[in-house]
């Protein structure tokens, strides 16, 4: 049994179709059978599965893409100071042209109708066979007070365009030296008490000026690496006026060898991560930097086909060429399995694993990632 409520707007007409199972609220245009946006929402208690789906346009508004697909998880609160719908984790695949392919999956929203476990918001581009991979926000409990980053496979791109909310092109002009590097990758974070991290990789577009000849065997040591942390000690000055510097904590600065003509390379990368994984393992910063160096090393390795993609049951891309129709047979045939995954998912999104090795030392272990 089914609920069927057809309303006019104008140019739009608004269709709504209720049964026990779910709801799906749909857009058209008057006289064409074209969606505009949909969106199909399964109950479970006070938590709902949403699928949704836009797509572009040509009369000048709406989606700036041909289509985007959406799977959102949310809570639905009812307090007496706080009532409404809490948004929990979000997965998003957006089609902006054949060549041209975003990501995300972050999870909350804009909604603070619950307390917040750790935060996660990461995004990535497709882009003309090139990978960019950002880190809008990370927040991990007693570990990481704040974490960026942005790593370009190609800086042949408009570099501003793509930076997380929290870096600013301004702090690292290498992004801009379009004619020095080829490639560029930044992180930030905050760990401790106020100690806070830097790390950038650049590789340069040219050979002949980085070769070092070691025993007449040339090498091309293209790769720059740079980390450093700091501390900001307050003090008194002679004058009894108060005043602060900064400390360095520790620092690292290294050259590695360029494996491949072009853009930085998984394989670079590995090489790298394997010297700051042994040298700093204890380090939270660098582990978790490892570990989306890593993400965005597979990425780059699915893109041109080396890497074979692990696809899961809830990815907006599984869905994107699905009907509506097609989902609901899908998903009502097994939604409690459905609404185990996405659980799953979002605590995994918004949670640590961490043990305890070689003595009292924690130590990073997994940093679940949310697939998009």
């Amino acid at each position: 049994m089914f609920t069927l409520i057809i309303q006019f707007a104008n140019w739009i007409i608004n269709v709504y179709i209720n049964n026990p199972i779910c709801k799906l609220e749909s857009l058209y245009y008057i006289g064409s059978s074209d969606l505009i946006i949909g969106q199909m929402t399964f109950p479970d208690g006070d938590d709902e599965l949403i699928f949704e789906k836009e797509i572009g346009n040509s009369i000048g508004f709406g989606l700036d893409a041909k289509t985007k697909f959406a799977i959102r998880y949310a809570k639905n609160v009812n307090e007496e100071e706080r009532q409404g719908k809490q948004p929990l984790l979000n997965k998003i695949y957006m089609i902006k042209s054949d060549d041209n392919i975003f990501k995300q999956a972050y999870t909350y929203g804009t909604q603070h109708l619950i307390k917040y476990d750790n935060k996660q918001d990461k995004y990535c581009y497709n882009q003309n066979g090139n990978v960019i991979y950002g880190v809008n926000d990370c927040e991990v409990e007693e570990l990481l007070h704040y974490f960026h980053g942005i790593c370009f496979e190609s800086t042949d791109v408009e570099i501003e365009r793509y930076l997380p909310y929290n870096i600013s092109i301004e702090n690292f002009p290498e992004l801009k030296d379009k004619n020095k590097y080829q490639s560029g990758i930044v992180f930030r974070g905050g760990t401790d008490e106020g100690t806070h991290h830097t790390l950038t990789i650049f590789k340069t577009r040219k050979q002949e000026d980085n070769v070092i000849d070691i025993k007449n065997n040339k090498i091309n040591y293209d790769l720059y690496l740079n980390y450093e942390a700091i501390k900001w000690e307050n003090f008194t000055n002679e004058d009894g006026m108060p005043d602060h510097r900064k400390v360095v904590v520790t620092s690292k600065e290294a050259r590695y060898p360029r494996i491949n003509d072009g853009n930085i390379t998984s394989l670079e990368l590995k090489n790298m991560t394997t010297v700051l994984d042994t040298e700093f393992e204890d380090n939270t910063f660098i582990q978790f930097v490892i570990k989306e160096l890593e993400t965005f090393g597979n990425r780059m390795d699915i893109q041109k086909g080396v890497l074979e993609e692990e696809l899961d049951v809830l990815l907006p891309k599984v869905f994107i060429d699905k009907t509506f129709a097609e989902i609901y047979d899908l998903v009502s045939s097994d939604k409690e399995e459905y609404f185990r995954i996405i659980k799953e998912q979002f605590e995994n999104a918004t949670h640590i694993r961490r043990v305890e090795e070689k003595g009292k030392s924690k130590i990073l272990k997994a940093n679940e990632d949310v697939e998009n």
